[in-house]
């Protein structure tokens, strides 16, 4: 899978209760296994909390190692403050353009928009 969900995939599996109520902590705990023992709070786990449940892409890249992140973790076990800050970031990222990129799928405009409610999305990126 190149981490996009098809359309009838996220009517189907994605807009239930079952998904809805697996979206919890003990989840984002294992994403931040996932992600080489990244932890998940503060500001990325609102983020989280809010874009799993619009963007079946975004949790998809939530749920496979992201090798960015997965491969410096592994082979730099002291890990720092200022790492966790930018893999939490980099998780970010890829969260938001996964859901950028559904809001852009037709076939995935009637679960976003019908079940989701979802009607625009407002895209921002800067250069610090």
């Amino acid at each position: 899978m190149n981490g996009k969900v098809p359309g009838e995939l996220a009517r189907r599996f994605f807009s239930t209760s079952y998904f809805e109520r697996n979206l919890n902590d003990d989840l984002f705990l294992h994403i931040g296994t996932i992600q080489g023992g990244m932890p998940v709070e503060g500001e990325l786990l609102e983020l989280l909390r809010r874009a799993l449940i619009l963007s079946p892409s975004a949790c998809v890249q939530c749920l496979v190692p992201q090798a960015l992140i997965v491969n410096h973790r592994r082979n730099q076990p002291d890990v720092t403050t200022n790492m966790d800050e930018h893999d939490q970031s980099l998780l970010r990222r890829i969260v938001l353009q996964a859901v950028a990129s559904d809001f852009e799928q037709r076939a995935l405009y009637e679960y976003l928009y019908e079940v989701r409610g979802l009607r625009e999305i407002d895209t921002r990126q800067s250069i610090p």
